[in-house]
């Protein structure tokens, strides 16, 4: 299993197209295997991504050998003292309200993969971040059943209250590179913790 590191460089630059809150290198077994870029969108951003979304986007090294082949973002969301994945998965949504995702656990060190993924059923217990950052993608579609994406957006407005635990995941193996917190209601005001054991 990969040990990941992770140093933190980065501050908040004014004046930017999308101001970067955080560069934080990640680094499995001592390899630079890319930078997890955390932001908020600014308006009228090339990507479309709502603007004050905080913004997920991780640049991988070229090349990297003793890296993951593959990188996905998950998020838990706790409402009403619960954690579950943030999408749609385990009940889809209705014309009432968003759909939710299965329980989740934030505090494991690995999380579930494409290598959980059933081969012939509906898998509820998809981890991956249900919203889609490709505009031309069916979203509600999409939150039924997630694919790994290396970079996501939020803008949770509707429930202010609401708690995040945002994580790279190698896709390979489950393992969680990266674990950011933040709150609905300040997501600007995020910090890496330390990675689950």
């Amino acid at each position: 299993m990969a040990i990941a590191s992770l140093l933190i460089n980065g501050i908040l630059l004014a004046g930017c197209e999308r101001p970067k809150l955080q560069t934080i290198p990640i680094k499995i077994n001592d390899k630079n295997c890319g930078n997890a870029v955390i932001s908020i969108a600014a308006k009228d951003n090339k990507e479309g991504i709502e603007e004050g979304s905080i913004v997920f986007d991780f640049q991988p090294a070229e090349a990297a050998e003793g890296c993951c082949k593959k990188y996905g973002w998950i998020q838990h969301v706790k409402r009403a003292d619960e954690w579950r994945f943030d999408n749609s998965a385990w009940h889809e949504g209705t014309a009432s309200g968003a759909g939710i995702g299965a329980e989740s656990k934030p505090d494991n060190a690995t999380q579930p993969t494409e290598k959980d993924r059933p081969t012939s059923s509906h898998w509820k217990e998809n981890p991956w971040y249900g919203a889609p950052t490709d505009s031309k993608i069916d979203k509600a579609e999409f939150a039924k059943n997630p694919q790994p994406q290396q970079k996501i957006g939020d803008n949770p407005g509707k429930h202010p209250k609401d708690e995040f635990k945002t994580q790279l995941i190698c896709v390979d193996n489950g393992n969680v590179l990266l674990t950011w917190e933040w709150k609905a209601e300040s997501p600007e005001k995020g910090k890496k913790i330390p990675p689950p054991k």
